[in-house]
């Protein structure tokens, strides 16, 4: 079995976020099964998602745990911590 996540990366500047690239995501202290897909560029108040496959290590069903993500674009990064309860 696997996890999938998705994260949605929301541009809420007034300016594009340009070359948006994850460049890392666990769940729990598991890795993705298969490298982040680039994002591309976001235009303002535009949301773009990254869908990530981990594997069953990641965790139990039902248990709490955290998926962490990172992106940098052209001039910054972003990065987010998210509690979930596994499927």
């Amino acid at each position: 079995g696997e996890f999938i996540a998705t994260v949605t990366v929301n541009n809420i500047g007034s300016a594009i976020a340009q070359n948006v690239i994850p460049t890392n995501a666990t769940l729990g202290s598991a890795r993705p099964l298969s490298p982040l897909a680039i994002l591309g560029n976001i235009a303002p108040g535009a949301s773009a998602s990254a869908v990530m496959r981990f594997p069953a290590t990641a965790g139990t069903s039902g248990a709490l745990t955290i998926l962490r993500f990172n992106a940098t674009y052209n001039g910054g990064s972003t990065a987010g911590s998210f509690r979930v309860v596994l499927p």
